[in-house]
């Protein structure tokens, strides 16, 4: 059985990805863990600032690309 996305798996799978590397959530996982209100994509943009990522809504979710390093 595969265990369900949760928020510290995506943080620790967000600190793994290398520079330019990118990890999807659809949009289904982005309801569940940010909700889809208001205030999401502020949530969601805090979340990906804090690990070094960018983000954009995609028709499908969510993309998460890691930023190089300053």
């Amino acid at each position: 059985m595969i265990e369900p996305l949760s928020l510290p798996l995506l943080q620790t799978q967000l600190d793994h990805l290398v520079p330019g590397q990118g990890l999807h959530l659809a949009t289904s996982e982005v309801e569940r863990m940010f909700g889809l209100n208001d205030v999401a994509t502020g949530r969601i943009r805090n979340f990906a600032e804090g690990h070094g990522c960018m983000f954009a809504w995609s028709g499908s979710g969510v993309q998460f690309v890691k930023l190089p390093r300053r």
